[in-house]
């Protein structure tokens, strides 16, 4: 079963294109999952671009990361 606990969505201006930042936290198979889906609109829309996918055995594990993706993107 999956269940999304949280996500934030983020854009951010880039050279020539918009990018647009999903971040998801879910619970999958019992594991917490915290990941970055990526996709660049504008010239170089190569679809979307899965990014920085991290599993943990306990949400607070999760958690901590997941606030950190989410406040410090550029990171990710």
């Amino acid at each position: 079963m999956l269940e999304i606990i949280r996500y934030h969505e983020d854009t951010t201006e880039g050279n020539d294109c918009l990018i647009k930042d999903c971040i998801v936290w879910m619970k999958c198979h019992g594991k917490y999952i915290v990941m970055n889906i990526r996709k660049y609109v504008g010239w170089c829309d190569n679809g979307m671009d899965f990014r920085c996918r991290k599993e943990f055995d306990n949400s607070f594990d999760a958690c901590d990361y997941y606030w950190d993706m989410v406040n410090n993107r550029h990171k990710y």
